[in-house]
C-alpha cells in the first residue's frame, strides 16, 4: 500500500512539486483531526461517553494521525534530498 519513492531520481523541480503536495496531505491530515476532537468534545458537552461522539472519532483519529507520521517522514525525505540537490548545485557554480 506504501508507495516508496526514490527520491534521489527526481529532478528539483520534481521534489519542490512532491514537497508541495504531501505538505498540503499534513494539512488536511491536522485539519480532520482537529474536526474529530471537536466531535468528541461536542459529543461529551452534549450526550456524555457515548460510543457514537467518543470511540468512533478516537479511532479515525488514530488511523489519520499513524498517516500523518509516514506523511511527515516523506516531507523529511523529499526536503533532505533538496537541501542536498542544492548544496551540490551550488558547490558546481
Amino acid at each position: 500500500m506504501q508507495n516508496k519513492q526514490d527520491y534521489a531520481l527526481l529532478s528539483l523541480e520534481q521534489l519542490k512539486k512532491a514537497e508541495k503536495k504531501i505538505y498540503s496531505q499534513a494539512i488536511t491530515a491536522a485539519v480532520i483531526i482537529g474536526f474529530l476532537f471537536g466531535i468528541i468534545i461536542f459529543g461529551l458537552l452534549k450526550n456524555g461517553f457515548g460510543f457514537l461522539y467518543v470511540f468512533i472519532p478516537a479511532i479515525l483519529i488514530v488511523m489519520v494521525y499513524k498517516q500523518s507520521k509516514t506523511l511527515h517522514s516523506k516531507l523529511a525525505d523529499i526536503r533532505e534530498e533538496m537541501n542536498y540537490k542544492q548544496a551540490t548545485n551550488k558547490s558546481n557554480q
